[in-house]
């Protein structure tokens, strides 16, 4: 996924300074934008979108990569699960 330069999804850009200068407090800098730009630039358009609003959403002053989701290998649903009586 990290591959591929994605458009910048401007309006959440514009939503994510707006948050930093009103809330925060806190300008970003020609370099930290750069850099969060480049960031935002390997997500697709709405990935970008989360990215930010995962950070306005806890006020953190930084944006963060989503994290991986974990694919399941259990090969038992939960109904086997409940039902699992071999502990007995």
């Amino acid at each position: 996924m990290l591959n591929e330069v994605y458009p910048l999804n401007n309006e959440a850009w514009t939503e994510w300074k707006a948050f930093r200068t009103q809330e925060l407090r806190k300008r970003i800098g020609p370099m930290a934008e750069r850099k969060q730009q480049e960031l935002l630039t390997n997500y697709p358009p709405p990935i970008q979108a989360t990215i930010i609003d995962q950070s306005i959403m806890n006020s953190w002053q930084g944006l963060f990569p989503p994290k991986q989701q974990q694919q399941s290998t259990r090969s038992t649903n939960i109904y086997d699960e409940l039902t699992d009586t071999s502990w007995a």
